[in-house]
């Protein structure tokens, strides 16, 4: 109980007193299934960031827990790979990259010999 007392002193700010020892409960039950401190802790920051109730302690720790399978599988709904905001921005830099080299260095117009009317006209023929 002392452990579960010390993570939730240090992860969750300032709560009622209610709050503070259910978390308190809730954590305890957590470590005495074997979960480690850094699990629940995990769980107790996540706790933090939403509009929940103590007593959803446990499916947080459980989400925390999940959260580098989820990353590593890099997966949107339906399982579809989505693409990162890192691989998004990097895309763009080449295609732009590409835009301004073809800009800057464009090919040379192909060569059309005139008919050669127009090279008399031109007083070159």
């Amino acid at each position: 109980m002392r452990v579960a007392v010390g993570l939730v002193g240090e992860q969750v700010p300032h709560q009622p007193r209610r709050v503070l020892h259910r978390l308190t409960q809730e954590a305890a039950r957590l470590l005495g299934e074997g979960l480690s401190g850094d699990q629940v802790a995990a769980g107790l920051r996540l706790w933090t960031t939403k509009r929940v109730g103590p007593g959803l302690l446990p499916e947080l720790v459980g989400e925390a827990m999940r959260a580098p399978s989820i990353t590593a599988a890099g997966t949107g709904s339906g399982g579809v790979r989505t693409a990162s905001t890192t691989d998004a921005r990097v895309s763009a830099a080449l295609a732009l990259a590409e835009r301004y080299e073809r800009e800057d260095n464009p090919p040379p117009p192909e060569w059309e010999p005139r008919p050669r009317r127009a090279l008399i006209a031109a007083g070159v023929a």
